[in-house]
């Protein structure tokens, strides 16, 4: 595939999509990939000049990947808007070259940050109490194996310490649950 400009149909996709230099300079994006970062309008992030991955080692990892398979698709990464903010998105990118090697990547991008978020907070509410916040009994043992384990293999030893509260039946009871949820907070 010879690199050139893009064609009506890339610039008119609903789909967010662009075209970047492995460097990651902005070499075409449509409105609706602008729109996506918070910018006001495909010019406007073109000024811009880049896509800004939230974590700089990512778009070396895919640029490799990519160089490696020619095609990588579906990974799925942060990048920051332009307020700052995070977007996650899902990527699905493909070199371009001409008669000299790998020149860009064309990119299609699906915002997943609502998905991510739901999906953390889901894990969040698996492992934590629904009450205090604090880690619970799945996390508590998973966190147990691996000091257990990381203090077997440097000989050390690993100390628990477990807290009860007296009579917390009897003030859930006489209170009600809502005190006891307070008392449990404090």
């Amino acid at each position: 595939m010879v690199v050139g400009s893009p064609t009506a149909s890339f610039v008119n996709e609903v789909v967010a999509v662009c075209r970047q230099t492995p460097d990651g300079r902005l070499l075409d994006c449509n409105d609706a990939c602008a729109m996506m970062l918070g910018y006001r309008d495909r010019e406007d992030l073109l000024e811009a000049g880049r896509l800004v991955y939230a974590n700089d080692s990512d778009l070396a990892a895919v640029v490799a990947a990519v160089e490696d398979l020619r095609k990588l698709s579906n990974v799925e990464l942060a990048l920051t808007r332009k307020d700052r903010s995070v977007a996650w998105v899902l990527q699905n990118l493909r070199s371009v070259t001409d008669d000299d090697g790998f020149v860009a990547l064309d990119v299609a991008m699906f915002d997943v940050t609502e998905q991510r978020i739901a999906s953390q907070r889901f894990e969040h509410q698996a492992l934590h109490d629904g009450v205090t916040g604090l880690p619970n009994r799945a996390l508590f043992t998973d966190r147990v194996s691996v000091a257990i384990a990381h203090a077997r293999r440097r000989h050390l030893s690993v100390a628990i310490i477990v807290a009860d509260i007296d009579g917390f039946g009897a003030l859930n009871e006489k209170h009600g649950r809502g005190f006891a949820d307070r008392i449990l907070r404090e």
